[in-house]
């Protein structure tokens, strides 16, 4: 099933801005190597590809009922967390296998790193797991987030989990520690990613219509402000890099999908 896609340019200046119109409130969101896109719909419920310079969607084949969290590896296997049960499931050349299906995760949003090791927040419960790539089994990270809503990884695998208070922690890889992320520490945080070259792009603002988007380079201490022209931006349901950098944010509040180009 396809589905139309309205492309609105928003004139601003540097970044350059363009702003989709959805059939649909979007949440998750991830890009493949190819720079397509995998969306997850809110009310309506299901996951859809928009193809790399393509103007339509397609609605992709799941098995899953209600798709929310995405996560994608360097082979471009998606991750997808259930809003229904919490459960986790890979999706890889068409077939759909559950993760560590003896685990109650709790799953409310997810992350994969390049290697296919998924991790999985579970708000409510505290939770930060591992699911090992290949393993069957998760691994508790850490319980000592409260009420985690988003996580992101980074290429050397440290994570990055916000909690639904707006901190965001950073557990260094190979620990189990969460600190706060410092330069952060004066915003509250509603989602975070982490691009190919190191560079933390935020969303600041814990109530609709009054959000900010920030980077932060590798090694910076200071926060920069990301334009958004006049796009309009209720409240984000998820962001994702490509690979030449552009920053997508998809709206959980309306039926919004932003393009920051070069941010």
């Amino acid at each position: 099933m396809t589905a139309a896609i309205t492309s609105i340019a928003v004139q601003c200046s540097v970044p350059q801005i363009d702003q989709f119109s959805l059939p649909f409130d979007a949440a998750g969101i991830v890009v493949d190597s190819a720079d397509n896109l995998f969306i997850t719909a809110g009310s309506t419920v299901g996951l859809y590809e928009k193809a790399a310079g393509a103007t339509g969607l397609l609605s992709v084949a799941t098995g899953v009922s209600a798709p929310a969290g995405l996560g994608i590896d360097s082979g471009n296997n998606l991750y997808i967390s259930e809003l229904d049960n919490g459960n986790v499931y890979e999706l890889s050349s068409g077939v759909t296998t559950q993760l560590a299906p003896t685990t109650a995760l709790h799953a409310d949003n997810i992350t994969a790193d390049a290697a296919g090791d998924v991790f999985v927040v579970g708000y409510g419960y505290n939770t930060v797991y591992k699911i090992a790539a290949g393993s069957s089994s998760a691994s508790l990270v850490t319980e000592a987030i409260a009420d985690p809503v988003d996580v992101t990884v980074d290429l050397s695998g440290n994570l990055f989990v916000v909690s639904v208070s707006g901190t965001l922690y950073e557990i260094p890889v190979g620990t189990s520690t969460p600190v706060v992320f410092p330069p952060t520490a004066h915003l509250q945080i509603s989602e975070a990613v982490v691009g190919g070259d190191g560079t933390i792009y935020v969303a600041a603002g814990l109530t609709d219509n009054n959000i900010t988007i920030y980077k932060i380079p590798p090694g910076s201490s200071n926060p920069t402000l990301v334009s958004l022209g006049t796009a309009s931006l209720g409240f984000p349901g998820g962001m994702a890099i490509d690979s030449s950098g552009h920053l997508f944010i998809t709206d959980s509040q309306a039926t919004n999908l932003i393009e920051v180009v070069s941010p």
